[in-house]
């Protein structure tokens, strides 16, 4: 059975906040069921003709995904709008934008959705450049040992952990290739895989 998980950059009560923006009061990110979900709140005596919603997988190349025409916002009072990206990119991460008549949001607001087989792990950017994330399964907090090891079976790093990702920019990859990984609980093999750094 697959698992969806929706990984953020930041967590602030649930939800990730833009900086501010000079007619919004807020703008969110959350998930829930795999989708993302975004919530942007203008200031009262704040108008804009439209919005656009833009999404990006590398924060730099937006594209258009929705767009809410006619007037926004109110002289008397702040008004919220949402709007539900309900096929994110999976297995990297999203970045979001809004476009109102004032200009662009920054910084945009990120999330990585990940497909995570059982049994499986995925990791986050894959081929490894220089940072990145191993992300699996670990909705118990249980302590899990996780095995970095090259394709010769050298061990690299052995971490104990109760979360569901290692970051793996400790971890001394001395030359490109692939790389295995082991994921086990009180000696037994729940994940395991393998990846490639350049």
């Amino acid at each position: 059975m697959l698992r969806l998980f929706i990984i953020f950059g930041v967590l602030v009560s649930q939800g990730l906040y833009a900086q501010y923006h000079p007619i919004l009061d807020r703008f969110t990110l959350f998930e829930r069921e795999g989708k993302v979900y975004l919530t942007w709140t203008i200031t009262k005596g704040q108008t804009c003709i439209g919005t656009q919603i833009y999404r990006s997988t590398n924060d730099y190349d937006y594209e258009l995904i929705h767009t809410i025409g006619g007037i926004c916002g109110f002289n008397d009072r702040a008004q919220t709008f949402d709007f539900v990206d309900e096929n994110p990119i999976k297995n990297t991460t999203n970045y979001y934008k809004l476009f109102l008549d004032s200009g662009i949001t920054e910084p945009s607001l990120s999330a990585v959705v990940l497909d995570i087989g059982t049994g499986q792990g995925k990791v986050v950017p894959n081929p490894l450049y220089i940072d990145g994330k191993l992300y699996f399964e670990n909705d118990n907090m249980d302590e899990l040992s996780v095995k970095i090891t090259t394709s010769q079976g050298q061990v690299l790093q052995t971490i104990n952990t109760r979360s569901n990702s290692i970051d793996l920019r400790k971890t001394d990859f001395s030359y490109g290739g692939v790389y295995l990984y082991t994921i086990q609980i009180s000696n037994r093999v729940i994940a395991n895989g393998s990846f490639t750094v350049h």
